[in-house]
């Protein structure tokens, strides 16, 4: 980055938790406490600041616990970039994808438009990066063995 330059998406993510969260609303509808919402703010800038800082680790819990409670696009966006930044490229993949579900209205900030098309290119370039795996059974069916990966569970009906 050129000293005295802000990165565009600096820019971006940081009008996105500076101030656009007062005109969202909760995931499920509802619109969240002003405390709710202050807490969410401080969550997302400092996750955007960690981020600046290379401090992946750091950002992607904050931006995630923010983005739990305030779906906007720009801070799905940037907790997708800090997921995939920690190696997450699934979890980081399914972020971006979501981000592009979110129905914005007219009213909403242009930015959260910028903030789904930056998700859409970032979802088609991660696609991929994401490995696969291909497990051949011989001599029993998928009902007959259990899989997991990173000791989480797959489950039987994605064998085959």
């Amino acid at each position: 980055m050129h000293q005295g330059r802000q990165h565009p998406r600096t820019a971006h993510g940081c009008a996105a938790v500076l101030g656009l969260l007062v005109l969202t609303t909760g995931a499920h509808g509802q619109a969240p406490s002003e405390s709710t919402l202050s807490a969410a703010r401080k969550l997302g800038q400092q996750g955007v600041t960690l981020y600046e800082q290379a401090d992946y680790v750091g950002a992607t819990e904050r931006l995630e616990s923010a983005y739990a409670v305030v779906h906007v696009p720009t801070l799905g966006l940037w907790a997708g970039r800090a997921l995939e930044k920690v190696g997450k490229l699934v979890e980081a993949s399914q972020r971006y994808r979501e981000v592009t579900l979110i129905v914005v209205k007219p009213t909403d900030p242009e930015v959260f438009r910028s903030a789904q098309a930056d998700a859409k290119h970032a979802y088609d370039a991660l696609a991929a990066r994401i490995p696969e795996l291909t497990v051949k059974l011989i001599g029993a069916t998928a009902r007959e063995v259990s899989l997991a990966i990173d000791g989480k569970a797959v489950p039987s009906a994605l064998a085959g």
